[in-house]
């Protein structure tokens, strides 16, 4: 991650983190070839996101209930601990 990217103390802003986040789960959907827009997402920082180091983004789905999507999303850093854990509702866009 860039420099200009960077809050306080050398570690990622944590709205870019909310972002990177929020793009992982919407992802999933468009994998499918369904695109899906945020409802709501919650973002619970464990630990704060070191700039120019690897960091691991995993997102999940949980559950669909007819339009409406819930997915997972984590970051961990490259020895695996958890930094970032954050939960979303999607649904699907109006054709």
């Amino acid at each position: 991650m860039a420099h200009r990217y960077m809050g306080p103390s050398s570690f990622a802003h944590r709205g870019i983190i909310a972002a990177i986040m929020d793009e992982a789960m919407v992802k999933l959907d468009s994998l499918h070839g369904a695109p899906a827009l945020t409802a709501e997402i919650i973002v619970k920082y464990l630990r704060p996101v070191p700039l120019g180091h690897k960091i691991i983004v995993e997102a999940r789905p949980l559950k669909q209930r007819g339009k409406h999507y819930w997915r997972e999303c984590t970051i961990r850093d490259a020895r695996g601990r958890l930094l970032v854990h954050g939960r979303g509702k999607f649904g699907r866009a109006a054709r």
